[in-house]
């Protein structure tokens, strides 16, 4: 795209942003649900391959004996609401703090954080795209817990810059992935929590290749890596929607590291382990989990 087009592309982005920013603000809180949902519903009609490969994806997960009994146009689009949903949550509390969340926000688990950071070790967080991980961090940071979460810098930089900043004004420091090696090594060594996204597809040699939804595929193996090499403890954690906008935080014990003495193999078994734990709360909350990455092998191109 030529750099004229770009650059007017990024503006009516960055504007559109701003115009959703705004109404969210001045809206109920219902009200800034439901038009989230409603834009998460209008792209699930509008970005075709996307839309077919969310649907691809269910029925796979389906043919391997998972989430039987689901209609998978269903499914697909409820996985569409709930990432416009996502969208307008993200911008709705972290333009109001904690405090607005706090009301909504039910926390399990949070001794099982408190005894890994007296470890003074730092902590490896777990996390997966499902329900609404934005606001996971949100509510840890509120409580105080020092976050220094790797992020993906978004290709329009208006836009990133205003992401970044929400995130930072709730006292998150961000490290970009390009740059992440040295930052992680510093917050574990500094006793702060690293999250980990570890359920999207990493291509090339440095995936490690394991079982999701009963099909193999190539996942980060980020979190193993830095637990192995650093003796950082390890817990999986999540924030999921649940009836009457209201939310629950979970948080897991202690995950005891695989440590045979064979690297490669040490590496495969911590990242299958989990996935698997992902995989175990996605059944249970299947429309709260993005279902529109390429996770395995397809032909639909997006």
């Amino acid at each position: 795209m030529p750099k004229k087009n770009r650059d007017l592309k990024n503006w009516l982005e960055f504007f559109a942003l701003q115009a959703f920013l705004w109404f969210t603000r001045i809206m109920p809180f219902s009200w800034s649900c439901w038009v989230g949902k409603q834009l998460g519903k209008m792209a699930y009609q509008v970005l075709t391959s996307r839309r077919q490969l969310t649907i691809e994806n269910i029925r796979e997960a389906q043919g391997q004996g998972f989430l039987t009994g689901i209609n998978v146009n269903e499914l697909a689009c409820k996985v569409w609401e709930n990432i416009g949903q996502v969208g307008s949550e993200f911008f709705y509390f972290y333009s109001r703090g904690f405090d607005a969340l706090r009301k909504r926000v039910t926390i399990s688990g949070e001794a099982n954080l408190r005894q890994v950071l007296a470890q003074r070790k730092g902590a490896i967080l777990i996390v997966a795209h499902l329900g609404n991980w934005e606001l996971l961090g949100l509510a840890l940071s509120a409580l105080g817990y020092p976050l220094t979460p790797l992020v993906k810098t978004q290709t329009n930089p208006l836009v990133d810059r205003v992401i970044q900043a929400k995130r930072q004004s709730a006292g998150i420091k961000v490290v970009p992935r390009e740059r992440f090696l040295r930052q992680i090594v510093l917050a574990l060594r500094n006793n702060e929590i690293v999250p980990f996204l570890i359920d999207q597809s990493q291509a090339g040699q440095r995936g490690v290749r394991v079982q999701v939804f009963g099909r193999t595929a190539s996942l980060p193996p980020g979190a193993a890596e830095f637990a192995l090499k650093t003796g950082a403890p390890v817990i999986f954690a999540y924030l999921v929607r649940e009836e009457g906008n209201r939310y629950r935080v979970v948080i897991s014990e202690e995950i005891e590291l695989s440590k045979t003495g064979d690297y490669a193999e040490d590496l495969v078994a911590n990242t299958a382990y989990y996935i698997g734990m992902v995989q175990e709360v996605v059944t249970h909350y299947p429309e709260q989990w993005l279902w529109m990455h390429k996770l395995w092998e397809s032909r639909i191109r997006v």
